[in-house]
């Protein structure tokens, strides 16, 4: 049997993690800049629906998972080029990396037709099966496999819509 590289091993698990998706933050209030909220506010969309295909990033298309949290940009931060799309969309900061490899925040544009929530949701009966069945017909993905949630991950996604963390 030949040898394997890491770089052979396909993405099972979530926890590997391609080095060309690391970016370096100067310090740790940069870094918690791209994605602590407070409970109570609303300055972040929460993506409340299986999945979201961000299609303007950086790169390659995002796949963005149910419990995302993305901050918005604050209206007097938006671009000139930008501030049209403002009525239709979300104008979201997106955390990125810069040819050197530090972090660097762009911006991104979320429908607002999409399935997302401003803020955390109300932690209701209603809310909790309105997310959780967002899911279904969704592939199964043991430990993360092809991208896919598996049991607790998909648990744990819905409660992070309420502002939860389960460890």
């Amino acid at each position: 049997m030949d040898k394997l590289s890491i770089g052979d091993i396909p993405q099972i698990v979530p926890g590997w993690v391609n080095s060309k998706n690391v970016a370096i933050c100067e310090t740790k209030q940069e870094w918690t800049d791209y994605w602590k909220v407070a409970i109570d506010a609303n300055n972040f969309v929460t993506i409340i629906g299986s999945r979201i295909i961000l299609e303007n990033a950086i790169s390659q298309p995002v796949n963005l998972m149910l419990g995302t949290v993305l901050k918005l940009v604050p209206e007097a931060e938006i671009p000139e080029d930008l501030a049209s799309q403002a009525t239709t969309n979300y104008i979201v900061y997106f955390a990125s990396r810069d040819e050197d490899g530090k972090a660097q925040k762009t911006y991104a544009l979320l429908n607002k037709n999409l399935e997302l929530h401003q803020g955390y949701m109300e932690l209701t009966q209603n809310n909790i099966l309105d997310v959780a069945f967002s899911c279904i017909g969704d592939e199964y993905g043991w430990s993360g496999m092809n991208g896919n949630m598996d049991c607790s991950l998909y648990t744990r996604s819905i409660y992070k819509c309420f502002g939860l963390e389960l460890p």
